[in-house]
């Protein structure tokens, strides 16, 4: 069924965000920053905004904690075990300095097998070693760790019926928010409960939806986020206006809908690509990003139509109930069911 909104091309748009902001650090060039924040950290908090939304209404259509679960494991683990599978056992041989008998003697190569427990790992024996970026052989999936311990907290507080107490969500929020702004800049932690942040505010507009999804309500966010920004709380203004910017625009009927969603394969196989190209010295900026464009959106659409899709067909459905109310989702802003689980 084709979708009606643009949320697809939204994701696309976040993942390729990331894509432009990794070709400058690959090659060993500052990334663009914008209010403290890179490119690529915009598009991945474009991305939990979205889950957020997505994934927070998935968990009231159907509140069981297996299926949820399964739906959750279903989106994210088919198309990653493959990627890390390709990396171990296909780039890994073809790219490494090391004999292959040195390469699958390496504790480092069988520790790669972690990133599947969301623990990351970058390091593969042997590869990428004389990069700009020396040794990681994908630096992107570490998002991967804070989306999945989110969809834990969706579930857990679900059956602890704390997300169905407004205030409660809205407390968790702030106090997440504070947390962020209060954190060393550069920390890890911060970077993860940052995105945690934009995953809760994904959260509250679906909650909130028919008081906060408004046109209004991204012009008020607007000026406080402008406010925000002029005393240097550049974060808190992002926060203020990415969930409302992308969320709205997300309910525009594009004029074509998209063939497939390609966001994931496109966020899984951009960073490999990009360090594959500079590393066979194909070091032009321009001349670089447009074969990493085309290599990984080979690679995405390859993902999404042998591996995600056919995977979504076995998520478990969720019995809507005869009386269930006319909402946002089922006016024409997602095609139910099938929109829900295309959220990273």
């Amino acid at each position: 069924m084709k979708h009606k909104d643009s949320f697809d091309l939204i994701r696309l748009s976040a993942a390729l965000a990331v894509l432009i902001s990794h070709q400058f650090a690959v090659l060993g060039q500052p990334q663009p920053y914008i209010l403290g924040s890179s490119l690529g950290a915009l598009g991945v908090s474009v991305f939990f905004v979205v889950s957020g939304f997505f994934v927070f209404q998935s968990w009231e259509r159907d509140p069981n904690f297996l299926r949820f679960l399964k739906r959750r494991a279903l989106r994210i683990l088919p198309a990653f075990i493959v990627l890390v599978l390709l990396s171990i056992f296909l780039l890994g041989p073809l790219a490494t300095t090391k004999t292959l008998r040195e390469y699958f003697e390496a504790p480092q190569t069988w520790r790669y097998f972690k990133n599947l427990l969301f623990i990351p790992q970058y390091v593969l024996p042997g590869v990428f070693t004389s990069n700009p970026v020396p040794n990681a052989v994908n630096g992107s999936i570490w998002s991967l760790q804070p989306e999945a311990m989110m969809y834990l907290f969706v579930a857990l507080s679900g059956l602890l019926a704390f997300t169905t107490r407004i205030y409660a969500l809205i407390a968790a929020a702030l106090v997440i928010v504070g947390s962020v702004l209060i954190l060393p800049e550069d920390s890890f932690r911060r970077s993860i409960v940052n995105l945690a942040a934009f995953f809760l505010a994904g959260m509250l507009y679906w909650r909130l939806r028919s008081v906060l999804l408004r046109w209004q309500t991204l012009i008020a966010a607007s000026l406080f986020a402008s406010a925000a920004a002029l005393f240097g709380y550049g974060h808190l203004a992002l926060w203020l206006v990415i969930p409302p910017a992308v969320l709205l625009l997300g309910q525009i009927k594009p004029f074509r809908s998209m063939p497939g969603d390609w966001s994931y394969g496109t966020y899984l196989y951009a960073f490999p690509v990009q360090q594959i190209v500079i590393g066979a010295g194909v070091v032009s900026f321009f001349s670089s990003f447009a074969l990493v464009v085309v290599f990984t959106t080979g690679l995405a659409i390859l993902s999404w139509r042998l591996i995600e899709q056919p995977a979504l067909r076995l998520k478990p459905r969720a019995t809507l109930p005869a009386n269930r109310p006319t909402d946002l989702l089922a006016s024409g802003t997602s095609s139910a069911e099938d929109g829900l689980e295309k959220a990273l």
